[in-house]
């Protein structure tokens, strides 16, 4: 089950067949006025630097948002204006920093999510701290292969617009928050390039 399957679950309320609570009961399954926290105070820590941490790429990156719509936005660790970069330079850098924000907001709408129901756990923290910037990465590389061509998707700005990264912004956007769905898509895409094995494309190792 891949992330956005697990985020899914806890949402819709299942999870491995077993009922759960879901999105529409508040209480997380907990009575009138039990406000404590179930966790010891060790790991409420590791949960809010974790916390900490995710908000602060979010703020970063909706920054580097700012950044690319304002040209007199400097932005650290950068030291310039955006408008100073070259032109494949700066698409990519579109596609990146809203991959960033995207993935940053799904990695926190997760982390409350697991939190509130009782299913945080330190196995998980190498996808909570590298999924935002794996995000960042697949959807520059993305918009790479849509400028190559490889991928059927022309990308087209609206006449009269007053920036034109900002369709790059969207594209990126959607690639970092729905991140497994981009890959399972890209997966689809590998198999039509170079073609399935009879083993459906997978090693085993």
């Amino acid at each position: 089950m891949s992330e956005q399957d697990t985020e899914n679950a806890v949402e819709e309320g299942r999870r491995d067949g077993l009922p759960v609570w879901n999105s529409a009961d508040p209480t997380d399954g907990r009575v009138r006025h039990q406000y404590r926290s179930e966790y010891p105070v060790w790991i409420r820590v590791q949960i809010g630097l974790e916390s900490i941490y995710l908000l602060i790429l979010l703020i970063y990156s909706f920054c580097g948002i700012i950044w690319i719509l304002d040209y007199n936005f400097v932005l650290l660790p950068f030291s310039l204006t955006f408008d100073t970069l070259s032109t494949p330079l700066q698409q990519l850098l579109a596609f990146a920093i809203a991959g960033l924000i995207g993935g940053a907001m799904f990695g926190l709408k997760y982390l409350y999510h697991v939190v509130g129901r009782g299913w945080w756990h330190q196995d998980r923290r190498i996808w909570r701290l590298f999924s935002p910037w794996l995000s960042a990465a697949l959807a520059a590389i993305l918009g790479i292969l849509f400028e190559s061509g490889i991928v059927g998707l022309a990308i087209a700005t609206k006449e009269g617009q007053t920036n034109p990264f900002v369709t790059f912004l969207g594209i990126g956007f959607i690639t970092g928050y729905f991140a497994d769905t981009a890959l399972a898509k890209l997966q689809e895409l590998a198999k039509v390039i170079f073609g399935a094995s009879g083993n459906g494309g997978e090693k085993k190792y």
